[in-house]
């Protein structure tokens, strides 16, 4: 219910105030329990957007876009907006209608995010266009990429979340206007940067007006309100409503530009009613921006953070990371992923995820596109530390860090070695994550319970796994090895 009023604005707060009035009148007669409503799908795959609410501000945009569309002198095309309005929603409309229009052939989405991956991004627009990508550059991916746009086919290209100038040009995706029949839709939160790129038109999204949101709020709501499973909420008294509604009303701007949504969402994971929900909700938020979170990964660390307890077999912990998920969903703290074994964080979710799991009781430090290897004071405390960059070419000799139970690091440099001695300052290593570089050997991680060496080069996989007697978990996708080792079976807990 939070997050509803986060997307539209001050006019949540009319919403909530209205909604918390008309719940104190239930509340008397024993009625009410959850009222929430599964999170709307938003994803690069396409799925249906039935849910996809006509309202007339939306109409007029919509309209606008695909008239631009139409006209054979636009072929760059810029929707802009602040965060959670839904500039990802209408751009999965305009593909779908498009499409079902005839308008074009193809459609191909991507998410580019504050920190790109350009490979991933190449790939996800491969994928939507049934193209192999063979080169092993990212300028030999870019020339085949080109070569599918100019095929003769109508295609839509869709970039979603564009932050700056300079991500496009890294992409290398060819913004040219003769690729006849090729349309660029792209979204950003700042118009600007529209502009910057060279769009021949710029269409914004704003707010919904009152009227509309509180239509929306009401559908969304509508059954739950009188469903009979309503009752553990009646038990709440008059006075927790209240309380909720007055931080609501307090709530101030947030260091996310253009909304006032930090103190609301944050008020979402504080009605969280269990710990172990909350632990999932800050776990997603250790993953990059816009990318799928599998649900193989959350059980994986679930188990070695330990917030997944009294389960015996892998089976009943991916099932209470299922419960988990769902529950984030029906809070609209996380969006569906591209399938079941998926989710995703909406990125101002995650930055409101971050902001609260920085605070010292969690002590996780999140970092996207470092240039360089982090100052020792802003580290030296953390109990959680994710790393991914692809701009960190040397790692300090040793990481003095004796609170560090959990590390996540993906520098994307498979050459980047791993110093011998570098983890020699973390006796309460629980969860260790890698990615992408290249280890000669680990030193005796006695508490370690679960590591990952994915993508990752080493020599001598006994010399990584002799002095670990606690792992639980391990995970060598895409890793160099290729046979497993004697020694494994000193694992005995695995």
């Amino acid at each position: 219910m939070e997050f509803f009023s986060a997307v539209v604005g001050k006019i949540g707060e009319k919403i909530i105030e209205k909604v918390t009035d008309h719940f104190f009148t239930r509340i008397v007669n024993g009625v009410l329990d959850t009222v929430a409503h599964r999170a709307p799908a938003s994803d690069i795959w396409f799925k249906s957007t039935t849910d996809y609410e006509n309202f007339e501000s939306r109409r007029l945009v919509f309209e606008e876009i695909i008239e631009a569309l139409r006209d054979d002198k636009i072929y760059i095309i810029g929707i802009h907006g602040a965060a959670g309005v839904g500039k990802t929603k209408m751009a999965e409309e305009i593909s779908k209608r498009a499409k079902e229009n005839k308008l074009f052939d193809e459609v191909a989405m991507t998410s580019v995010s504050q920190n790109p991956d350009v490979r991933k991004i190449q790939g996800e627009l491969a994928d939507c266009l049934d193209l192999k990508l063979d080169s092993e550059t990212e300028i030999g991916r870019a020339s085949q990429l080109c070569k599918r746009l100019q095929n003769g086919k109508k295609i839509i290209v869709i970039i979603d979340d564009v932050w700056n100038q300079i991500n496009l040009k890294e992409i290398r995706i060819p913004f040219v206007d003769n690729i006849k029949g090729c349309k660029i839709v792209l979204t950003s939160r700042s118009s600007s940067v529209c502009h910057q790129i060279g769009v021949q038109k710029c269409v914004p999204i704003g707010f919904l007006p009152e009227h509309e949101a509180w239509d929306l709020f009401e559908k969304k709501v509508k059954n739950s309100i009188d469903s009979p499973e309503m009752e553990s909420v009646a038990k709440e008294n008059k006075e927790t409503w209240e309380d909720a509604l007055e931080q609501l009303r307090n709530s101030r701007l947030s260091n996310i530009e253009g909304m006032e949504v930090h103190s609301r969402i944050e008020l979402s994971y504080k009605f969280l009613k269990s710990a172990d929900v909350k632990s999932c909700f800050l776990l997603c938020c250790l993953f990059q921006e816009d990318t799928q979170i599998s649900i193989d990964d959350l059980v994986r660390y679930g188990v070695g953070m330990r917030f997944l307890r009294n389960l015996d077999t892998m089976e009943k912990a991916r099932n209470r990371v299922h419960m988990l998920v769902d529950t984030l969903k029906i809070s609209s703290l996380l969006l569906e992923g591209r399938d079941e074994d998926f989710v995703k964080m909406h990125d101002v979710i995650r930055d409101v995820a971050i902001s609260i799991a920085s605070k010292e009781e969690y002590g996780f430090l999140v970092t996207t596109g470092a240039e360089k290897w982090l100052e020792k004071d802003e580290y030296e405390r953390c109990k959680v530390l994710s790393l991914w960059s692809k701009n960190i070419y040397e790692l300090p000799d040793e990481l003095e860090c004796p609170e560090l139970h959990t590390l996540v690091l993906d520098c994307n440099n498979p050459s980047l070695k791993v110093p011998n001695g570098f983890f020699n300052g973390m006796k309460k290593l629980n969860v260790l994550h890698l990615s992408n570089m290249h280890i000669s050997s680990l030193p005796k991680l006695v508490n370690l319970r679960m590591l990952c060496l994915n993508n990752c080069r080493f020599v001598d996989m006994a010399l990584l796994i002799k002095e670990l007697p606690k792992l639980e978990i391990l995970s060598l996708v895409g890793s160099s090895i290729k046979e497993l080792v004697p020694e494994i079976r000193q694992l005995t807990h695995l």
